[in-house]
């Protein structure tokens, strides 16, 4: 029994083998037998089956992505979308056939097609000169990786919101079709941005944190995360990761370029969702320390005084600010706007005239040509007529104005001023 076991298994064994090496009848078929099929589905014009012709179009760039008839397949995709009525996805296909397969005919009648559905369409009037500002530019060189990259980039900036599935789709098969492509960073940030600009925004945080995870040393990183910040401050209303982000934005790239906006959102938020007025003034006085040049540094400085006036009550702390605002940010706009302000507090909130009267003199000295200036200055005559009494300083203060705005109205007003308060010397 046990021989015949054995040879029962030799026997199964050489079955087995034998049909291992019997000639199988086996075809491999090539993008022209393939192509073949897909113009004989496409010339159907059969609409049940659009979307079957679609999947098998993907498919076939899948397999021949760089194959020669691969421009000639994504004009055809074009055209479908276009005959279904998809206006953007006729026109992105038909670009993208032109701009990465330039060199065929192919490519050079897509972009016929794209410019004369973009020239005569309604449907473009919001995006019609990104569209041929793009077909107007030199078509991208380089291989083929190259030159699908370029043109994401391209209609990236057209921003068609009826596009932007289709874009990230085709940016994602891009990664996935060349992993170690160096600017792929750029690639994840786009897609980022896709989803920002389109108001997905919790999948635009998860995209621009992926683009930070998978690229830590990208230049992208501060904006991704700035923009991340943004995000979850004003649109998805968490302040702690918002302020989170922030701070790790400034902390890590204290010299970038959009540390200063980050530094001004946390304060923003102090003040907004924290209702932390000495936090807020805090933040928004270290933009005056670390970023004296950003355009939104004086805002800030603005705040911190409208803070430490209004909620804290700190007037000496106001008027310092808005000095400072006047002093070292003399050129900016608004800078009167501060001086006249620190004037305020001294009458309004003090009753100190005569320091309110000092500022108001000041106006001349610093911003002689504002139009706030004769105003103040007409202001500090009626503070010293009206609040002090001190007739002879009032004469000496509208003088100034008869003397420097002779020709203006508040000059005819000051001359009134100053005979109605001679004749009342001359009366005493």
């Amino acid at each position: 029994m046990h021989l015949l076991h054995r040879g029962a298994v030799y026997f199964r064994i050489l079955c087995i083998a034998g049909l291992l090496c019997s000639p199988v009848s086996t075809q491999v078929f090539g993008q022209d037998a393939h192509l073949q099929y897909l113009t004989h589905l496409y010339e159907t014009g059969d609409n049940d089956i659009q979307e079957l012709l679609l999947d098998e179009f993907e498919n076939f760039l899948q397999w021949y992505p760089d194959g020669e008839y691969a421009g000639r397949a994504i004009h055809m995709v074009g055209n479908i979308y276009n005959n279904q009525g998809n206006e953007s996805l006729a026109v992105t296909n038909w670009i993208k056939s032109a701009l990465v397969y330039s060199s065929t005919v192919t490519g050079q009648r897509a972009l016929e097609d794209a410019r004369t559905l973009i020239i005569k369409n309604r449907h473009f009037n919001d995006s019609r000169q990104a569209y041929l500002e793009l077909l107007s530019a030199d078509a991208p060189a380089g291989n083929l990786e190259t030159r699908w990259y370029q043109f994401l980039l391209a209609i990236e900036k057209v921003n068609d919101s009826d596009a932007y599935q289709w874009f990230i789709a085709d940016s994602r098969e891009f990664i996935q079709r060349y992993p170690q492509f160096l600017q792929n960073d750029h690639v994840l940030l786009n897609i980022a941005q896709a989803y920002d600009r389109n108001k997905q925004d919790k999948q635009a945080v998860y995209s621009y944190y992926k683009m930070e995870v998978l690229y830590p040393q990208s230049q992208f990183v501060p904006y991704a995360r700035l923009r991340r910040g943004k995000l979850y401050y004003e649109e998805l209303n968490n302040r702690d990761i918002a302020l989170l982000t922030l701070d790790g934005l400034i902390g890590d790239y204290p010299g970038d370029q959009y540390a200063p906006e980050a530094q001004y959102l946390t304060g923003e938020l102090k003040e907004k969702k924290y209702d932390d007025p000495l936090g807020a003034i805090e933040r928004y006085m270290q933009m005056h320390r670390a970023y004296p040049n950003s355009p939104l540094t004086v805002d800030a400085l603005f705040r911190a005084a409208n803070l430490a006036e209004d909620k804290l009550k700190d007037y000496t702390q106001s008027i310092e600010i808005y000095q400072l605002i006047a002093d070292v940010y003399t050129t900016q706009p608004e800078a009167d706007k501060a001086l006249a302000m620190a004037a305020d507090v001294y009458e309004d909130r003090l009753k100190d005239y005569n320091n309110a009267i000092g500022l108001r003199l000041r106006m001349m000295q610093l911003f002689p040509d504002s139009p706030r200036t004769v105003d103040n200055i007409m202001a500090a005559g009626d503070l010293a007529e009206n609040r002090l009494k001190d007739y002879r300083r009032a004469i000496e203060i509208y003088q100034i104005v008869t003397k420097n705005y002779g020709l203006s109205n508040k000059a005819k007003d000051a001359v009134k001023r100053i005979e109605s308060l001679e004749k009342k010397l001359s009366e005493q």
